[in-house]
């Protein structure tokens, strides 16, 4: 039962990935560090190993000032070989690095320490398990001996220790300082991810696993075993999930005293016009590679997807991604190329001096390919690497004619691996889709990496553009290929063009309001074959056009009437475009449609000129320049629109829109999501009711809810559903049976952006 919240005055960190730039843990600690260090200003210190030693290493900034005192002492006095510095990250928290080796020397008499206080099995080490153990023993001495040097029994303090390469130094803090409390966070247990990277099934039958029995059949003793134990020992047990504590309950029979749900902040994502800049550079850089490599073409156009991750083949899902390409390229219905990477480091040798050589003639393009043409690096084990194997038995050669082509990268890419040459949080910015299919992903942060917009924008869209070339402006400017628009407008009109970004398509069929509105011009006396300025005259008058004639024409349009499909549309006739007709010079007979005039309200008349302006409101599916051309008809001299402006549609309206100028500016100066417009905005027209955290629950599991229980409004049937403080569905509220039925599912707990 907790009585007091306390809050520390000095916290450690310690982790293999402190300044060690290797895995997902390098993000989680990273990235939140800016925050510690604003709360606890360089009272917070991250432990690190120290194996840069006569190198350079740009993720820390060593200083000479920085705790020199007790630098000085635990150099002379504890025989401690250690160095101070700064993280160079946002924050820039202190760092500790600490050389282990010196701890090999007493690798024996330590592990027998930890075998009589805490039974740590070390017998059967292997691996990287002796020099975790050496840097994590190495790491408790060093934050004993800053507390003993610098700090008091009144201070209060807290030792973290993330993943099982750490266990040690808390549970040599236990008995050393028990002062000190002691936090293990484990992030994945060790024996599941070995249970799962063997081909077992983990999850289906994860009750009945023993995890010592199963550490003993997959030679993971000593590994599982500091694992389980320092989680046993420590004053507070954490994981970073259901999923994972799941694992520790069956697999190291200790659940977690706290769940520390994972995340990460995403401010190393740059924005703006920084973003778009390196965006743009790292496609270049990928684009170029595949030219040199497989000697084909790539515009812009292509689709560039990857993956990336530690090797392991079927944990991180690289066989059912390799599988998917495979499937894709047999596609008869791809249009597209896609160019994929595997960004996985494995036994790399070095860079390909051959196509090295290519890519230093930054102006030739190449038309053949190299040999081995799906592999960057050479490896030290070519013939049994299972990428290449899985390339080979699926045949995905990267042939001229696969539309599907495959890259492997198997290096770090640390801006130095001598062919794409750079970051890796620089390279993945240039990939359009990130792809991350784990079977083993204890809470799954990786696939956050990829930037994903989601929500609505209504764009003025200016006269002459397509709203394909609107689409395709706003992909630039975005930097988002998932967009699409709602109702098109021929290129003479401008006005409103509601763009759905990534999953909020999927808002666009239920839209409730489908109606539009125009403000649309016209000048009578000339008739054209497009009914609008754009085409060719058929006719001109001279006849005057008087108001109250006007005003009489206008009448009989008004409510539900008949409408004839100009030619020049994109209406099917016998399979056929009318468009494509009327260009080759035919006409053909077409049905009319039935089509709602709601408004029709004259706004201006010149009759001089013979000119006025009409405000129409009208359903889907209305022509505009048609209803002109009928107006033109009915005075009896002819008629065709000038000027067209849509002033609502979808239920948006003018008010709602932003230019593409504005719409620039905001993302240079990084401001471009805030004027997305929730997947909700499509809805507001509709009434909404509020779940308790319980009910949600139920809700997204498909169970439908008895509305008795339920404050519902009085009127309305369709309901927007909020729970949790999130828009989660439309749903319908069927009276008759007093249930809440689901009509589309905008949240769920995969894809909570939705």
């Amino acid at each position: 039962m907790v009585k007091e919240l306390l809050t520390p005055d000095y916290i450690f960190e310690a982790s293999w990935e402190v300044c060690n730039k290797v895995g997902g843990i390098y993000t989680v600690l990273s990235t939140r560090a800016n925050t510690l260090q604003t709360n606890f200003h360089d009272r917070v210190f991250f432990v690190g190993p120290d194996f840069w030693q006569g190198k350079e290493n740009p993720l820390f900034i060593e200083s000479q000032n920085l705790c020199a005192a007790w630098k000085k002492y635990a150099i002379e006095k504890d025989n401690l070989s250690v160095r101070v510095g700064r993280w160079n990250i946002p924050g820039e928290p202190i760092v500790i690095l600490v050389d282990f080796q010196p701890f090999f020397a007493q690798k024996n008499e330590i592990y027998t320490e930890m075998w009589e206080h805490y039974q740590v099995d070390s017998l059967h080490a292997y691996g990287d398990y002796d020099e975790a153990s050496m840097f994590a023993y190495a790491t408790g001495k060093v934050v004993e001996s800053f507390y003993r040097y610098n700090l008091t029994e009144t201070d209060k303090v807290v030792f973290q220790a993330h993943e099982w390469m750490t266990g040690m130094a808390a549970l040599y803090l236990q008995t050393a300082v028990p002062e000190i409390a002691t936090i293990f966070t484990t992030h994945a247990t060790s024996i599941g991810r070995s249970i799962a990277g063997n081909n077992k099934p983990l999850y289906d039958y994860l009750f009945a696993y023993n995890g010592d029995q199963m550490a003993q059949e997959l030679n993971m003793e000593s590994k599982h075993s500091i694992e389980k134990q320092t989680a046993h020992y420590v004053d507070c047990f954490t994981t970073v999930s259901e999923i994972t504590n799941n694992e520790c309950k069956e697999l190291l029979d200790k659940p977690a005293d706290v769940i520390l749900m994972n995340g990460f902040e995403d401010d190393f994502v740059p924005k703006g016009a920084t973003f778009t800049g390196k965006r743009k550079r790292a496609r270049a850089v990928m684009l170029r590679v595949a030219n040199s490599l497989l000697g084909q073409e790539f515009d812009d156009d292509t689709l560039i997807i990857g993956t990336s991750g530690r090797y392991e083949f079927k944990n991180k899902g690289i066989d059912v991604f390799l599988e998917s390409l495979n499937r894709l390229n047999r596609d008869k219905n791809l249009k597209k190329k896609v160019l994929a990477f595997v960004n996985v480091p494995s036994w790399v040798g070095d860079p390909r001096e051959d196509l090295q050589r290519r890519l230093k003639k930054k102006d030739e393009h190449y038309t053949t390919p190299l040999e081995v043409p799906f592999i960057t690096h050479w490896l030290h084990n070519m013939t049994h690497d299972q990428v290449l194997d899985m390339l080979k038995y699926l045949g995905m050669n990267n042939r001229p004619e696969d539309k599907v082509k495959v890259i492997f990268v198997p290096c770090y890419q640390d801006g130095k691996d001598g062919i794409l040459n750079k970051h890796y949080y620089d390279l993945i910015l240039g990939e359009d889709l990130s792809v991350y299919p784990s079977y083993y992903e204890p809470w799954g942060y990786t696939p956050l990496e990829s930037r994903q917009l989601e929500g609505i924008l209504c764009v003025d869209k200016p006269q002459d553009w397509t709203s394909f070339d609107v689409v395709a402006k706003m992909r630039g400017i975005a930097d988002c290929h998932k967009i699409g628009h709602g109702g098109t407008l021929d290129p003479m009109a401008t006005g409103v063009l509601p763009l759905f970004f990534g999953r909020s398509a999927k808002a666009m069929e239920l839209m409730p309001v489908q109606d539009k509105r125009y403000t649309a011009s016209i000048r009578f006396g000339v008739t054209t074959d497009t009914q609008d300025c754009t085409g060719n005259i058929l006719s001109t008058s001279e006849k005057p056009v008087t108001k109250k004639a006007l005003e009489a024409a206008l009448a009989p349009l008004r409510g539900t009437i008949d409408q004839l499909p100009p030619m020049y549309s994109a209406v099917w006739v016998d399979g056929q475009r009318l468009y494509k007709l009327a260009r080759a010079g035919k006409e053909v007979e077409r049905p009319t449609r039935q089509v709602t005039i709601h408004r029709l309200d004259l706004l201006e008349f010149d009759p001089e000129n013979r000119t006025c302006v009409i405000d129409v409101a009208c359903s889907k599916g209305t022509y505009i320049r048609t209803l002109c051309h009928d107006i033109g008809e009915a005075l009896g001299c002819g008629g065709m629109l000038t000027a067209l402006r849509r002033t609502e549609t979808l239920g948006f309206t003018t008010a709602d829109c932003h230019t593409l100028e504005e719409l620039k500016q905001a993302s240079e100066e990084g401001r471009f999501e805030e004027l997305l417009m929730p997947v909700d905005a499509a809805f507001r027209q509709y009434k909404s009711i509020f779940l308790s955290p319980k009910q949600s629950k139920m809700f997204l599991d498909g169970i439908r809810l008895d509305t008795n229980r339920i404050k519902i409004p009085a009127e309305g049937d369709t309901v927007r559903v909020y729970g949790d403080g999130r828009f989660l569905a439309l749903a319908h509220i069927e009276r008759g049976i007093a249930e809440l039925q689901i009509i589309k599912l905008f949240y769920t707990k995969e894809n909570p952006n939705c």
